[in-house]
């Protein structure tokens, strides 16, 4: 449908236009230059830093004042996000769908076939076909679907705005981006390349079904398809290609000097102008299009005649093309392949010595030990609101800025209560107004806070201290800085061997009268003979929640034996149901109680100056992000209290005045509830099912089991047991030498100096800061690394060269 008259038939002026993975490349060009064309843009891509980058950089081209630009974080690997995307940016337009969708999202792994992980084809299809697909699904649905509906010929002229006699309005586009292996692919895109030869095929369908709707609603907008075909794109993410790609390949693509983005939009938008439906950038790509309509649009009959007789000439050229290209791959297979088999045999030969040569083929990292959540996660959009909000007002701002109350802000701390009060709300009585924020202290975060308690409720000579093991290992270092007796006791079935904790906990009776504390007494505090540390729901690391059942009698043996209760209470929000046939709705209640909850429930009920044997260590570090270090406490009011005269809040009052209350404006305003319930659990859900998938696949059958939760599972971590062969030290050591894969041996969460609990088969990973696709590939490298050790009959730690630094993992902090 191509032209060679002066017409512009894609005239952006004052039209709002969506453009997919638009915070970088070619995406990125594009939305500048059309913003320069006038165009209203928005962006959407998944990382949140870079799509605000990326449209503060399309906004310096805008041609007018009056231009808009909106952003969008989005996973369009997922159909019902791209309807959501789709939703939001017809409310953000006034009611209006966009004008023209082109989907610029995409990535290539270009490894030969079978070096690339099964992960990635699955992976290739979703990031560049499945993700344009969806989006146009969704783009053509609300274009279409309302003039199907349609109840008379009026509301048909109200929807499209004209009547039967005026002209229709200008044409909606959508505009798909493949790739000059859409036409000819050659070794090394085995994966790749077949999802843009699906895009092709779906652009000549729906450029054909579209004449279905022009014919049956003629005075509406007509739907034009349009695909552009770039080859090379000099960009970021074809540096990245290249550290991952095939010699061979490379070697094809020998005398390929490139594009940049600015080139490739630019002569993708003027093909564009011209009415072009089959867009190439670059005179290669455009003579092998021609050789490859087959049953494509080709423009009129004229550019028919001139395009059959470039087939021809291109069909003569290609016969030399691909023997030349033939030639290149059997030489190099000749050449390379010979010495890789000697490698290989060389290899061979040195483990038989136990001398392992390091791998070769450097690969991205992948990093599931470290316990972040990812940066499209963070909600910087609802902070900088609240942040704006605190600082427009002098009776917030300036008080928030000054040295705050020992407790926190009362404004905090009222809508903490409020909004436990309703997430707990089975665990209160029903004439219970939850009205109870002389129950909770705010924190600088669960480990600030941990600190803190130890300071009022311990002392060095008196107190011994129980971790639930596998345990979250930094804590230990905590009790080590009090000076602490730290002893380990196991999750059993249910979360906690009761069993064992009672009988440690009644060895230690028989010192009892016999050591004189070091800290002198204060009145506002009380010295635990024990202290007992655990995460009851969604465990870091196991993932495990403890039973109802051993919940309470956990509480009836703290008041037993005068230990106090410290519980990671961080991962309770964060929920969802392992059901596959539950309905994927928010989780606004939590399923089990809090041990604070109990102890304040069971009876004996404590009384109003009882300190109590529990106390909740909550944080917003996983639910709004680690940067804020703001959490709070919630235990009896005596204890809040003696918590509060810490010496370092008595000195510097709240530890985070500023923070904590711009957390309580992202609480009150309802901002942060709407982020948990419609941002972190369904990204977590789906994160979790894409990670247990690939286990289930490459990992059970290796005899590797993961603790899945039964009814209900959440949090950041997955712990898996290895085989009895293997060594969980021994897989993180050679995961990171073979495959740049940095997991958590369980030997880390043992309790140090206790060997009683030992997890040598334990591992742990974290699905919650690496992109999702990176989980999938991180499995499937794992379970290369497992099955190599296997085959092997298992490796002691100390054949093992490579070690990880946890502290460089990490990045420092957990």
């Amino acid at each position: 449908m191509g032209n060679i008259s002066s017409k512009n038939d894609f005239e952006v002026n004052g039209k709002t236009v969506a453009i997919t993975g638009g915070s970088r490349g070619m995406g990125l060009e594009v939305a500048r230059q059309l913003a320069e064309k006038g165009a209203n843009v928005v962006i959407i891509a998944r990382d949140q830093n870079k799509l605000r980058e990326a449209i503060e950089y399309t906004k310096l081209g805008a041609l007018n004042p009056s231009q808009r630009f909106h952003q969008i974080s989005a996973d369009l690997t997922s159909a019902s996000e791209s309807v959501r995307v789709i939703d939001e940016i017809t409310e953000w337009n006034g009611g209006n769908p966009p004008d023209t969708v082109w989907c610029c999202a995409g990535s290539s792994y270009p490894t030969l076939f079978i070096d690339t992980p099964v992960s990635q084809l699955q992976g290739q299809m979703e990031s560049n076909y499945l993700s344009a697909a969806y989006m146009a699904h969704a783009t053509l649905r609300s274009w279409l679907k309302p003039l199907e509906e349609r109840k008379s010929d009026a509301e048909h002229d109200m929807l499209i705005g004209t009547g039967s006699g005026g002209a229709p309005p200008p044409a909606r586009h959508l505009i798909f981006t493949a790739s000059f292996l859409a036409f000819y692919s050659f070794a090394g895109y085995a994966a790749y390349s077949p999802s843009k030869s699906a895009l092709r095929s779906l652009s000549d369908t729906l450029s054909q079904e579209m004449n279905l709707y022009a014919a049956a609603y003629p005075h509406s907008p007509p739907v034009r398809l349009h695909t552009i075909f770039p080859a090379t794109i000099l960009t970021e993410s074809y540096e990245a290609e290249n550290r991952i790609k095939h010699g061979l390949t490379k070697s094809l693509e020998d005398g390929d000097e490139g594009q940049t983005p600015q080139v490739v939009a630019s002569r993708s938008i003027k093909a564009l102008q011209a009415g072009e439906e089959l867009i190439s950038t670059d005179l290669l790509t455009g003579l092998v299009k021609n050789s490859m309509l087959g049953g494509s649009v080709r423009g009129g009959f004229l550019n028919a005649i001139i395009k059959w007789i470039l087939a021809g000439l291109m069909g003569i050229v290609m016969v030399f093309v691909r023997g030349d290209m033939d030639r290149k791959t059997r030489a190099w297979g000749r050449k390379h392949l010979r010495v890789r088999h000697f490698t290989a045999t060389t290899v061979a030969a040195a483990k038989m010595t136990k001398n392992y040569p390091a791998s070769t083929p450097p690969k991205k990292q992948i990093n599931l030990l470290r316990g972040w959540p990812n940066t499209s996660l963070l909600p910087t959009a609802q902070l900088q609101k609240a942040s704006n909000r605190v600082y427009s007002d002098p009776s917030v701002c300036h008080p928030s800025l000054l040295y705050g109350p020992d407790p926190g802000p009362q404004s905090l701390r009222e809508s903490i209560a409020k909004w436990l009060r309703g997430f707990y709300s089975d665990y209160y009585a029903a004439n219970d107004d939850g009205k109870h924020a002389d129950r909770i202290c705010i924190t600088g975060g669960a480990s600030q806070n941990l600190a803190c308690l130890l300071q009022v409720y311990s002392d060095p000579v008196v107190t011994t201290v129980w971790m639930v093991t596998p345990t979250y290992y930094l804590a230990g270092r905590i009790f080590d800085d009090s000076g602490l007796v730290v002893r380990a006791v196991g999750e059993g079935s249910e979360g906690v061997d009761l069993e064992s904790l009672e009988k440690g906990l009644r060895e230690g009776r028989s010192n009892e009268g016999k050591l004189k504390p070091l800290k002198s007494p204060k009145p506002w505090s009380k010295i635990y003979k024990n202290i007992i540390y655990c995460v009851p729901t969604f465990s870091n690391p196991s993932g495990k929640t403890m039973s109802l059942a051993c919940r309470t009698q956990l509480v009836r043996l703290a008041r037993e034996y005068d230990a106090l209760l410290i519980t990671d209470d961080v991962y309770d929000f964060l929920q969802w149901s392992t059901n596959p046939n539950t309905p994927d709705t928010p989780n606004k209640k939590a399923f089990l109680p809090r041990l604070v909850d109990i102890d304040r429930i069971l009876d004996p009920i404590p009384r109003e100056n009882d300190f109590g044997n529990a106390v909740s260590n909550g944080s917003f570090s996983k639910i709004v992000g680690p940067g804020v270090r703001t959490g709070w406490a919630e235990a009896t009011p005596k204890l809040v209290y003696g918590l509060s005269q810490t010496g370092s809040s008595r000195s510097g009052g709240c530890p985070s005045q500023l923070t904590a209350t711009i957390v309580n404006e992202l609480l009150s305003s309802g901002d942060l509830e709407k982020q948990i319930y419609e941002v972190l659990q369904p990204a977590y859900r789906q994160r979790w099912r894409t990670m247990m998938s690939v286990i289930e696949k490459e990992l059970a059958g290796l005899g590797v089991k993961a603790v899945k939760g039964e009814e209900m599972f959440g949090g950041y971590f997955l712990w898996l047991v290895l085989p009895e062969e293997v060594d969980g030290s021994v897989v993180t050591d050679m995961a990171l030498q073979k495959e740049n894969l940095v997991v958590a041996p369980g030997k880390i969460f043992e309790v140090v100096g206790d060997e009683s609990v030992k997890l040598d088969r334990g591992l742990r990973l974290c699905f919650a800061w690496e992109e999702e696709d990176d989980l999938a590939e991180g499995v499937t490298r794992l379970a290369r690394v497992v099955r190599g050790i296997m085959d092997r009959g298992g490796l002691r730690s100390d054949e093992t060269h490579v070690r990880l630094d946890f502290k460089q993992a990490l990045g420092e902090f957990s």
